[in-house]
């Protein structure tokens, strides 16, 4: 008998295929009228995959039998293969199959896939500007077997639409950087960085166009970034040449680098700071430090939402009685660095918490654990794989079962507050989180896009109090720094008076107004508003700072403004803080006292120089206080440091004009003033430096001082 086979047939090219196969992110079917096409065995939808990717395969009945049948008598597979052919007939249709002798293969032109297109699209010139134009997902996502032979298959095609999806995406964000969309191209290769997070040329892509792009500061987020996903991941460090890239663009002069990373890996023991010079923790109580939380995606630009989580539970976990637990500042210094019994034993806690989050699209994945490094025991862990919009629900999970693993007995003020974040909207709370974030790097420009996230987070939700404080923190600093229009005060004021409209308990809002107030009439208006900031929240760091720039800087009360700093630097070990506490100490002639502080804040200072090397403002702080401890060689050594450091910011660069005239360079320091006018700063900042910063006593002696002021004024 004459076995007999369809006999080919080939569409004309204006033919449409009579089916689609989208293997992207799954499996799915649609005919030539785009309605779905439904194959019920699973097995059946591996083997049409086998068949058509890549297409134009002829495929023999025992290398199909041994795909998925392998565990069966060949007669048994023979069958069982057969089954599944006769489905996929009935599904696509009679005429998709040909059988000849031996071989089985699908007939040329029935069937299109999106494997088809994207090789296609690697291969032409096609303008993309998002993956989701061309990468519906992880190829046959979904469609695991235990066979290893379809895993192999499976694999080295998951493999090889990664590798496409990653030429695609370089292709376009060259295009688009070449013709001057810097911007567009960031976003290209942070949609490649979902894909790959490992990969270092694209982390070094990206870098190179944030600094193309003028964003110097989200260049070095990213190598930071890079450097965490790396360590924590491989257990490994940037290639030589993402370190490079990371110097050249922190640094105008790389030279020096070589010896300050010399400088920082020495790590003395000087640079360490000792459990006894942690206020944050109590030896009496059980203590914790909850490290950042790495951001597995690795881009820089989602930071802020595991920053924002780390926060959030730190605030969770502060809020108990019974648990000391370390300020954010302090510990934030360690992201993707050390050993958990190096941290325990540096910041003097029993207990550490580490995690991390993978947000893809409106999903995370956020895992956890709690461990005592010094028994080496796990106490807890656990994962969570949630809804965007259920994000404040796991932050509050995490806080509620560290409190359980650790047994911890709970006063009547020592509830967890699980309300008092001031939305529902996850979307608002990542705007805002991410303005928070770009708030802190404290640049003219990282304020401005901080103040357009808080905008929008107020637009998603009109009653987001915190949103706006955010707002009225950027009015504020842009008013107080930068030369801007005045009509900024009323900005900032209305600002922080909505929030209060909104919620009358929030300390923040208080804090806010008490802010932007001291360059009101009534002085004593900002400072009630203070006052009423920490009866509401006495643990808020911000509040104490702002109070003591009021009583430093305006009332000029020294011994409070002392009394403030020290509070703020007791609850956040921020060298903004600590270095108010200088000024305060030097102002109040307390020798014994200065030198004391000024080792514990180059400790400090040193420490974060070598977690990051790139840390400008920790470069100040180390000249600073090696100026205060008569060691002038060593001074102008970090002081030189800092100079070096690439920044176009005003007020970054006023900075270091005071650092220049504390240690008497008055050329120096008048080069660096006249930028810092060129740029431009505020009307209120330009009287405080003619007329009362104490950092510019030495410069203000000299007659070319008043000349350049004379010609902005």
């Amino acid at each position: 008998m004459t076995k007999t086979t369809l006999e080919p047939f080939t569409p004309s090219p204006s033919d449409p295929p009579s089916v689609t196969l989208h293997v992207m992110g799954g499996f799915s079917l649609r005919g030539s009228d785009d309605r779905p096409i439904e194959l019920k065995a699973r097995k059946s939808r591996q083997l049409l995959a086998y068949l058509a990717v890549p297409s134009g395969q002829v495929r023999t009945r025992e290398q199909l039998a041994s795909l998925l049948w392998s565990d069966r008598q060949e007669e048994q597979a023979r069958a069982s293969l057969r089954t599944a052919l006769s489905g996929i007939r009935r599904a696509i249709g009679n005429d998709a199959l040909i059988v000849e002798h031996d071989t089985v293969r699908l007939r040329s032109g029935y069937l299109e896939t999106d494997f088809d297109q994207l090789k296609m699209v690697s291969t032409n010139a096609s303008k993309i500007t998002k993956l989701n134009d061309f990468y519906s997902g992880q190829f046959l996502a979904g469609q695991e077997h235990d066979s290893e032979l379809y895993m192999d298959w499976l694999r080295g095609l998951r493999s090889e639409c990664l590798g496409l999806a990653l030429v695609v995406l370089g292709k376009n964000a060259d295009r688009l950087a070449s013709e001057g969309s810097n911007r567009s191209a960031i976003d290209l290769m942070r949609e490649s960085l979902l894909l790959e997070p490992l990969k270092e040329q694209t982390h070094r892509t990206i870098m190179k166009l944030y600094a193309a792009n003028g964003e110097k500061a989200m260049a070095l987020a990213q190598f930071r970034t890079c450097k965490e996903v790396l360590l924590h991941e491989l257990d490994a460090s940037p290639d030589p040449e993402t370190q490079a890239l990371a110097d050249s663009i922190a640094l105008k002069d790389v030279s020096v680098f070589k010896e300050l990373r010399h400088k920082a890996t020495l790590e003395p023991e000087s640079f360490v700071t000792h459990a006894s010079n942690t206020p944050s923790t109590d030896t009496n109580m059980p203590s914790i430090a909850v490290l950042p939380f790495v951001n597995m995606s690795g881009d820089a630009e989602q930071n802020y939402f595991a920053d924002g989580i780390t926060e959030d539970i730190i605030v969770d976990l502060s809020d108990i009685d019974a648990l000391s637990v370390v300020a954010k500042s302090s510990s934030e210094m360690y992201r993707g660095c050390c050993t958990s019994l190096r941290i325990s034993e540096e910041l003097g806690v029993r207990y550490i918490l580490e995690g991390s989050i993978r947000k893809s699209g409106e999903n995370i994945r956020v895992s956890a654990l709690l461990n005592d490094p010094k028994t080496s025991r796990q106490i807890w862990a656990k994962r969570y794989d949630r809804k965007l919009e259920n994000i404040f629900d796991v932050q509050s999970e995490i806080s509620q079962e560290i409190v359980k693993a650790l047994e911890l007995n709970l006063t009547s003020n020592g509830k967890l507050i699980t309300d008092k974040r001031t939305t529902s909207s996850a979307e608002a709370y990542q705007y805002y989180l991410q303005g928070r974030t770009l708030l802190r790097v404290m640049s003219e420009r990282s304020i401005i896009l901080a103040r357009e996230l808080f905008e929008r987070a107020v637009k998603l939700d009109p009653n987001y109090a915190l949103a706006y404080t955010g707002l009225a923190d950027c009015a504020t600093t842009l008013f107080c720094h930068y030369d801007v229009d005045p009509s900024f005060y009323d900005i900032a004021l209305a600002a922080s008076n909505r929030a209060l409209q909104i919620n009358p308990t929030l300390a923040e809002a208080y804090a806010s107004r008490g802010y932007i107030l001291q360059y009101g009439s009534d002085i004593n208006v900002s400072i009630e508003n203070f006052e009423k900031a920490i009866s509401l929240n006495p643990k808020l760091a911000d509040t104490y700072f702002y109070l003591g720039g009021v009583q430093v800087g305006i009332i000029g009360e020294i011994e409070k403004a002392y009394i403030s700093f020290n509070k703020a630097f007791t609850l956040d070990q921020d060298i903004r803080s600590g270095m108010m506490l200088l000024t305060c100490l030097a102002a109040l002639d307390y020798p014994n006292e200065l030198k004391s502080f000024s080792n514990k804040i180059l400790r400090l200072a040193q420490r974060r120089i070598s977690l990051n090397a790139h840390d400008f403002g920790a470069t100040q702080v180390v000249a600073i206080c090696l100026h205060t401890l008569e060691k002038p060689d060593e001074a102008r050594y970090w002081a030189n440091v800092a100079s070096s450091f690439d920044t176009q910011d005003a007020r970054s660069i006023y900075n270091l004009a005071c650092l220049q005239s504390q240690l008497g360079a008055v050329d120096e320091c008048l080069a660096l003033l006249g930028c810092t006018l060129e740029l431009g700063c505020s009307k209120r900042k330009l009287d405080f430096l003619k007329t009362f910063d104490p950092d510019l006593e030495t410069v203000r002696k000299d007659p070319r001082f008043y000349d350049l002021i004379a010609r902005y004024e």
